[in-house]
């Protein structure tokens, strides 16, 4: 393995997470199925959080060095996506922060309601 592997993997990861929030910034996709179906199965386990959106870097996580970007989105702005592609947000909860947390945590149930094809 090159040396330099772990940064020009670590690179390329940023521009691709660099790219996916410039082309979906706040919107599912615009007809394409496949991208419908990666942002669907991306926000069964998205977690959003607080009342304001922002980001947070990571170098180190859980004892090991990391180089993690997380993007924050407001419980609503993710209900409204979920809502665009179609979907029917059915539970919604928040929870106050935990252990290193500073954040709160919103967890959000959504269903495809029925004879409803996604768009």
């Amino acid at each position: 393995m090159p040396a330099d592997f772990p940064e020009a993997t670590r690179a390329s990861y940023d521009t691709i997470a660099a790219a996916y929030a410039e082309r979906f910034p706040n919107r599912p996709a615009d007809g394409h199925p496949l991208d419908r179906a990666l942002i669907g199965a991306f926000a069964e386990l998205a977690r959003a959080s607080g009342d304001s959106a922002g980001r947070m870097r990571l170098s180190e996580r859980f004892g090991r060095d990391v180089d993690l970007t997380c993007h924050w989105r407001t419980p609503e702005a993710v209900a409204a996506a979920l809502a665009e592609a179609g979907l029917r947000v059915t539970a919604r909860t928040l929870r106050e922060p935990v252990g290193e947390e500073r954040r709160p945590r919103a967890f959000l149930l959504a269903e495809r309601p029925a004879g409803l094809t996604p768009r």
